[in-house]
């Protein structure tokens, strides 16, 4: 925004800067020709400037030693040469000449602009007489679009090329960067890091460019059909429903020969259940729709697969989807006190438990009190989100059964409160908020119908969720068989909106404050670190970091026998590449954070994730440093579901596995080479290999499904042969099986 006291369509100096190549150039749009220019300064808040790539007056365009193009009679000098501010000045002389239209291009050998998010470029330009001119800085390219997130090679896409990109600045130090360098390096949230938060943002932009990670993943590893598989899954075809947009995408993605078994796995999965299969989030609304999109034909891509929202078209006038985000902007202009009442029929849910999640970007209620619009005490606005026990308004009204609302009061302030009817049922008291809120803000409505009680929570921010209130009462005889979306009264005053970013319902706890998590377990002895589940929930993972606060990290990399050394590959899937072997394509397997360190290991999943049913442990070799702070321990890992970045438990044991002789946290057949050489240091005997054939596999789930045979002199001569190759830090599991 700018103020000036002359025209600014013939005034105006232009600095263009082409998205696609980062190159710069100085126009001269005013009008007329330009003499005395005496300096000139680009700057970027974020340090989106390429130092190296500078084709300066002081370097080309000056009397000497440039072509004197901009200058013909004096020298420049350089005074500031920083990611964040490019200076030059005139030295003596007359100054510098721009004839009518010149273009002096800034850039040299790449861009001069860092590629990214980050389009805050300013120039000034000061001439003879104190006269201070502001360059209008045009973004041109990328077909007039800015850069999404994720799209770090800049593209206009999101391929396995971003993911290259994205993953080489995983858990480096990116301290020593620009703002915009380290986006460069993948530090998708502006903190600094490319870490687990960052990984989560480039999935979800990832997944909804590409299609649901999880389900194209199933599609690619659904096997040849066989005979009774098809008589089994062709007993269901009559139960066939509307697919989401999203899902029709990813089957068209698949080889021709999978999709009609795909449908049909699908139907499988979504009607008969999957047992101890991973959750699920059950209905699914981001926003990324065209902007103008009402709710009713926003998308879906839960596993719903078709269920709308039943939108009061009336009530909800000028309230569509905008740059991502539902934006509620309705006013009370067509009928008084609009209830503007929109109801998605679900699944009934008589038994187990939901959680109904409302990611807002933000919110603005007016404060005034003169224009009803924008305060009317007889009028308030609100926002709820409810679990009804009837299907929406097909029974002649909203029986509710609990829910959550962000409404004005009286006095002009705004709550939040949770609510339920029927017998027995009981409130959650009000807490306040702010009538601003630029943050993002989290709300969570868990309904429990096994103990028959409702649960908000609520997040602010980048901080922890916590409880608003609950467990409270509902009345037992009442379900959840539809969700009820309101928005009350007039969003139409003075700059008032009420964004939502995602509206999703799910079946995994969403908020870490669940007592079920998945555990690191820690040996203090051996130094061994295993994933396990201990609990009866059942875990699906995408990413996971472990790390350490103290200087010099009490973790062990050389020790680290990470998800992706494991061979053969851990829960590999085929991604888009031509060909259709599992794990053999960018993405398709788990992938170390090249950062990793005595301070910080991390694996991330782009394509798939890992189930983790109870009881499943996984070993990742001595990766804690023996003798260290086992209290400068963190432990972290996405749930590939909902999105939730988890906090894990820790166990911390002082035992090994028997027949561990090499301590490196499993039983496999570097072990039986340590017992047949006699040991070391101590002797190894007839009852030590009994202890190894006992638990062979342990810490190994490849290992764990295979027979171990008696050690035949076949066996021994083989993995004698092998021995020597297995001296690398990235080891080679070497399981010994009949069946391979």
């Amino acid at each position: 925004i700018a103020l000036t006291d002359t025209n600014p369509l013939t005034d105006l100096m232009t600095l263009e800067v082409d998205r696609s190549t980062g190159e710069m150039k100085l126009i001269n749009t005013t009008g007329t020709a330009l003499g005395g220019l005496r300096s000139y300064s680009i700057t970027s808040a974020a340090g989106a400037l390429n130092t190296t790539n500078w084709r300066s007056v002081t370097d080309f365009y000056d009397q000497a030693p440039g072509n004197g193009s901009v200058d013909p009679d004096g020298s420049w000098s350089k005074t500031s040469t920083t990611a964040f501010n490019l200076s030059e000045e005139a030295v003596g002389g007359n100054g510098g000449n721009l004839s009518l239209n010149q273009e002096v291009v800034l850039s040299m050998g790449g861009g001069l602009w860092v590629q990214g998010i980050y389009e805050d470029l300013e120039m000034t330009l000061e001439f003879d007489g104190g006269i201070t001119r502001k360059a209008n800085v045009n973004f041109v390219g990328n077909d007039g679009e800015r850069f999404q997130i994720g799209d770090l090679n800049f593209d206009g896409q999101f391929t396995a090329a971003d993911w290259t990109a994205f993953n080489a600045g995983g858990e480096v130090d990116l301290d020593s960067l620009s703002p915009a360098q380290q986006y460069a390096a993948g530090d998708l949230n502006n903190d600094g890091e490319n870490n687990i938060f960052d990984f989560a943002i480039f999935k979800s932009a990832y997944e909804t460019a590409n299609g649901f990670g999880s389900f194209n993943a199933m599609l690619a590893s659904v096997p040849e059909p066989t005979s009774l598989l098809l008589v089994s899954l062709g007993s269901l075809g009559f139960l066939g429903r509307r697919k989401s947009s999203r899902s029709i995408a990813a089957l068209k993605e698949t080889p021709m020969r999978f999709r009609h078994l795909a449908w049909l796995f699908a139907l499988t999965f979504l009607v008969c259940g999957t047992g101890s299969a991973s959750a699920a989030i059950l209905e699914d609304f981001q926003f990324n729709d065209t902007p103008g999109t009402t709710l009713a034909n926003a998308a879906n891509t839960g596993t719903g697969m078709g269920n709308m929202w039943n939108e009061d078209t009336v009530d909800m006038d000028n309230s569509t989807v905008q740059n991502g985000v539902y934006r509620i902007q309705k006013s009370s202009a067509v009928i008084p006190n609009g209830f503007g009442t929109n109801f998605l029929d679900i699944a009934n849910v008589t038994t187990g438990k939901v959680w109904l999640v409302a990611e807002m970007a933000g919110w603005h209620f007016a404060s005034g009190q003169m224009d009803p619009n924008d305060f009317d005490p007889g009028q308030l606005e609100e926002i709820r989100f409810a679990f009804l026990n009837n299907d929406g308004d097909s029974q002649g009204g909203s029986t509710i059964t609990a829910e959550v609302e962000i409404e004005r009061v009286a006095t002009g302030g705004i709550v939040i409160r949770g609510g339920a009817l029927g017998t027995g049922a009981g409130p959650i008291a009000p807490q306040p908020l702010s009538l601003s809120q630029s943050d993002p803000y989290t709300v969570v409505l868990a309904l429990d119908k096994t103990d028959n009680n409702y649960e908000v929570f609520t997040k602010n921010g980048d901080g922890p969720f916590t409880t608003l209130g609950g467990p409270a009462a509902i009345d037992s005889s009442r379900n959840g068989n539809s969700i009820r979306f309101v928005a009350n009264n007039s969003f139409a005053g003075a700059g008032e909106f009420f964004d939502i970013n995602r509206i999703y319902l799910t079946d995994t706890d969403p908020t870490n404050i669940s007592n079920d998590r998945l555990t690191l377990q820690v040996n203090t002895v051996t130094g061994e670190i295993k994933l396990r589940n201990t609990t009866s929930t059942t875990f699906d993972i995408d990413a996971y970091t472990i790390t350490s606060s103290t200087l010099a990290g009490d973790l062990n990399l050389a020790g680290w026998h990470s998800l992706s050394d494991k061979v053969p590959l851990f829960d590999p899937v085929d991604g888009p590449d031509a060909d259709s072997i599992l794990g053999n394509g960018v993405g398709e397997t788990w992938d170390e954070a090249p950062g990793s360190s005595n301070k910080v290991l991390a694996e991330r999943f782009l394509l798939g994730s890992s189930v983790f049913p109870n009881g499943r442990e996984v070993s990742l070799g001595n990766a804690f440093k023996i003798g260290g702070d086992t209290n400068s321990l963190t432990f972290q890992y996405r749930n590939a579901d909902t999105g939730a970045i988890v906090t894990g438990d820790f166990e911390f044991v002082t035992t090994g596995p028997n027949g561990d002789y090499d301590n490196d946290g499993d039983v496999d057949g570097r072990d039986f080479l340590i017992w047949q050489r006699g040991g070391s240091p101590n002797f190894l005997s007839s009852g030590d290999l009994a202890a190894w054939q006992a638990n062979y596999g342990t810490g190994s789930i490849a290992a764990a499904n295979v027979a171990v045979p008696e050690p035949s002199s076949g066996i021994l001569f083989s993995l004698a042969a092998v021995g020597g190759k297995l001296t690398r830090r990235r080891r080679i599991d070497l399981h010994v099986s009949t069946s391979h």
